[in-house]
């Protein structure tokens, strides 16, 4: 035999506690640690995002440094940092020695790399043309634009320029190698490693490769006082391959004076200022001045190659006597940690 037990409906005290949810304290309570919790991620995450695109931003000035060895291993001596005559800038030499053969074959480089000029040979080769290494992954700055020359091509931008030194120059050796630039109120000097119609040579950095910078970034629009930005690259209005617009020869001394003072030298600068200063009176307000500033979309300083292939973070707090030591080949300034 079996006892059959009968059990009594549940009361409704028994139904609440079977069909209980959460309360709405409760759910504001969990979507508030949730929000809290992304809120301590989200910078965790953007930061190693940022991480990583300074780390590919190192890359491609390395890759640009390596290649300039490269061709100074070939030719003895480094390219011309803005070739006259609209030639081609120190980007367009180092083609050949980034695994970029097949672009350098369509181009003539002793034709005019400024578009609608001469044989206009360079023309569509450099339409909507800009390696990968020229930009850095941090900037949004445009990687093209029209052209206002004929207004047909979209000519490349990126986001380095080479180093003609710094002003004021710290080792004349007892020729003037700083030009006034009066169109932009501004110098050339050429202490440095890229200079406009000039080669330098790897024996003339006699303060030591590990102690010469050669290219800078300039990743991040330039801020007047008032927080206005502009594009103010060395680009200019033609892209990273473009020379400069004077087909004399330039020199130390005195041809320097005559030849640079009313033209125009891009994908070069002269260090003037300070990391990622703001506007300044001798800067120029447009693309393509010669004392433009470096700046960066890295917070905190800027990148930059040095002679020997290497590749520096320098903080926009450096003493600025020290930055343009650096920029300086021959100087006698031999420094340690910065």
């Amino acid at each position: 035999m079996h006892l059959i037990v009968a059990r009594s409906p549940p009361t409704s005290l028994q139904k609440s506690k079977c069909l209980r949810g959460f309360t709405l304290v409760e759910l504001l309570v969990v979507i508030a640690i949730i929000g809290v919790l992304i809120a301590l991620l989200l910078p965790a995450v953007q930061q190693a995002r940022e991480a990583a695109r300074r780390m590919s931003c190192q890359n491609n000035l390395k890759q640009m440094s390596l290649g300039l060895q490269n061709f100074h291993d070939t030719y003895r001596e480094f390219p011309d940092g803005s070739q006259g005559g609209w030639g081609p800038s120190w980007a367009a030499y180092l083609l050949n020695f980034t695994e970029q053969q097949n672009q350098a074959d369509q181009l003539d480089f002793n034709a005019f790399f400024s578009p609608g000029l001469g044989t206009k040979v360079n023309d569509i080769p450099l339409d909507n043309y800009l390696p990968e290494y020229m930009t850095c992954p941090s900037s949004n700055l445009p990687r093209f634009k029209l052209e206002p020359y004929l207004n047909t091509y979209n000519r490349g931008h990126g986001t380095y320029a080479g180093i003609t030194g710094a002003y004021p120059d710290g080792a004349a050796h007892g020729t003037s190698r700083t030009v006034y630039i009066q169109r932009y109120n501004g110098y050339h000097v050429g202490g440095g490693m890229l200079i406009p119609n000039k080669k330098t040579k790897m024996s003339e950095v006699t303060d030591g490769t590990s102690n010469t910078l050669i290219l800078a970034e300039q990743s991040a629009p330039t801020f007047s006082s008032t927080g206005v930005a502009s594009d103010m690259r060395s680009s200019g209005s033609y892209g990273s391959f473009q020379g400069a617009n004077t087909r004399d020869d330039i020199k130390e001394g005195s041809d320097w004076d005559t030849v640079l003072q009313y033209h125009r030298a891009f994908n070069v600068i002269t260090v003037r200022y300070q990391i990622n200063s703001l506007t300044s009176p001798g800067m120029s307000t447009t693309a393509g001045g010669p004392n433009n500033n470096v700046n960066s979309s890295h917070p905190g300083g800027a990148q930059f190659a040095r002679v020997d292939g290497s590749v520096a973070f320098i903080p926009e707090t450096i003493n600025f006597d020290t930055l343009r030591n650096l920029c300086t080949r021959d100087d006698g300034e031999v420094l340690g940690e910065y």
